[in-house]
């Protein structure tokens, strides 16, 4: 295994970038041509400097993927192409809530805990608590995981047809 596919398999939402002599105009116009023509099936929203591609709905599901693309120039006339293919927004807000809820329960058992436990009574509705905190945070991990095994193939398919667009037009 290499080091990007190690960095690939950590991170939840993979991140590219790369640059280009070409103006923003000329990025998105690529883009466009790209994804109107008939042979592409993805679905975008462009907004400002932003580019979103999702997968076609008849293919979507859950956990499929979204391709978030930030297209900036700076000051030299050199043009960047960032971007980032991870979850859709609310899929990534529900579960930063459920792990913000779930580490603020166990932070509040935990408090809980420790004034029983100083006041010598009983605390064992706090450990069992923890406990349960414990393994719900650990069953949203997995389910995440699995989320991201159940969306690799389309995750897969948008890298390779960004990859496309990058080699053949832009660069």
């Amino acid at each position: 295994m290499n080091k990007e596919q190690i960095i690939n398999t950590i991170l939840l939402k993979p991140r590219f970038s790369c640059s280009t002599g070409k103006t923003t105009e000329e990025i998105f116009d690529i883009f466009k041509y790209a994804l109107e023509s008939n042979q592409c099936s993805y679905c975008h929203v462009t907004s400002a400097n932003h580019i979103f591609i999702d997968v076609p709905p008849e293919k979507s599901h859950f956990w499929s993927p979204q391709l978030q693309i930030k297209i900036e120039e700076d000051e030299a006339g050199k043009t960047f192409i960032k971007g980032v293919i991870g979850p859709k927004p609310h899929i990534w807000t529900l579960f930063m809530f459920l792990y913000f809820f779930a580490g603020a329960a166990l932070i509040f058992s935990f408090i809980w805990f420790y004034v029983n436990w100083t006041l010598d009574e009983p605390y064992r509705l706090q450990l069992y608590l923890i406990y349960g905190i414990i393994v719900f945070i650990f069953l949203l991990y997995l389910a995440g995981q699995i989320g991201k095994r159940l969306a690799a193939k389309q995750t897969e398919e948008l890298k390779h047809f960004l990859s496309e667009i990058i080699q053949n037009s832009v660069l």
